[in-house]
């Protein structure tokens, strides 16, 4: 029976070991090669021809989204939790910058300001240091 107390004390540390909730370099340049694959999908993607119709162009575009959204989901998932689980300031930007991208394409592609704004408010609240997202909300709410 004294191999009971010693299971118990085993069970109970391999139990209480979690995640990091510090930031930790191997974890992050996990996502980053993530990131870089996501990169390396978008650039793949075929962009119209600048002489497209714009139903055109917003149809390329959608279906672009429709062919990395799965992996960009999860990878967004994967960031966020790391974000709010060891508050890492290295992923502040990366989130706030992906905002932005979402608000780019509702503004330039789609003409939906309102829709822009969010996001770019939401990279503000992500990253209050990011100039380009206090740029591209104040460009958007002169639209």
């Amino acid at each position: 029976m004294r191999i009971a107390p010693l299971l118990l004390l085993v069970l109970a540390a391999c139990a209480a070991s979690g995640p990091p909730t510090r930031p930790n370099d191997r974890e992050w340049s996990l996502l980053m090669a993530d990131y870089e694959w996501i990169r390396t999908l978008r650039t793949a993607q075929k962009e119209p021809p600048p002489t497209a119709s714009r139903k055109d162009q917003i149809e390329a575009r959608l279906e672009n989204h429709r062919k990395i959204e799965p992996a960009l989901v999860a990878f967004i998932d994967k960031l966020r939790e790391y974000h709010d689980r060891t508050a890492d300031p290295r992923a502040a930007p990366v989130l706030a910058r992906e905002k932005i991208l979402l608000g780019d394409d509702y503004m330039n592609l789609l003409s939906r300001y309102d829709r822009a704004i969010d996001f770019y408010r939401e990279a503000l609240q992500i990253d209050p240091s990011s100039d380009e997202a206090r740029q591209k909300l104040a460009l958007a709410e002169r639209g």
